[in-house]
């Protein structure tokens, strides 16, 4: 589905009946990411150490395989939450070096021009998408993981009904860590906010 969508809207946009070998390759390329199965640094970096690891057998079974089973989709996530960062900047800053090189050798190709302009959407959204989830977890709206103290803990789920890493919508509590890679950004962002809220109550007693 997404490798036609994105091979129709292609076409669409460039007036033509016939994708090209291009328009082939990006379509791919985008239906490997939205499937969190496409090949990277990210996912190069962790399958080198799972065969690394799968170097020592316990009872036959390589423990590289035995502590991750899988790669890519972690992985990819991985690379999300951090696209979708300031952090990403980096990777959008050399994108976008080596696009400008690329033009003065002309070189440069419109798949390379539409990942720079990706990369930056990513940095963007995922920048002010942050500063979002920070004001929601210090107004109280967006929270974290389980209070350390097992009886403000119980408190908290048992009888405020507040669970963990939740967003509070009225009255009650909705998890978001099925929303990814929103959802690991969430958590962090309100352990964060938490952590520091605990930090400055400590250093006020």
């Amino acid at each position: 589905t997404w490798f036609i969508n994105s091979l129709n809207n292609q076409m669409k946009l460039n007036n033509v009946t016939e994708p090209t070998a291009e328009m082939i390759e990006i379509a791919t390329d985008e239906a490997l990411q939205r499937t969190w199965q496409d090949n990277n640094s990210y996912t190069r970096v962790v399958k080198s150490v799972r065969d690394g690891l799968n170097k020592l057998n316990v009872k036959g079974y390589g423990l590289g395989d035995m502590v991750m089973p899988f790669v890519k989709t972690p992985a990819n996530l991985t690379k999300a939450v951090i696209d979708f960062s300031p952090l990403g900047a980096i990777n959008a800053a050399l994108k976008t070096s080596q696009f400008n090189k690329d033009i003065g050798k002309g070189t440069a190709t419109t798949k390379q021009q539409k990942e720079v302009v990706k990369a930056w959407s990513q940095v963007i959204t995922g920048t002010l998408g942050m500063a979002m989830l920070t004001a929601l977890a210090n107004a109280g709206v967006l929270n974290g993981g389980s209070d350390e103290d097992k009886d403000v803990r119980a408190f908290e789920q048992n009888i405020l009904g507040i669970k963990p890493y939740s967003i509070k919508i009225g009255d009650k509590t909705y998890t978001y860590d099925w929303a990814q890679p929103l959802g690991t950004s969430a958590a962090m962002v309100a352990d964060t906010v938490k952590s520091l809220k605990n930090a400055k109550d400590t250093e006020g007693k």
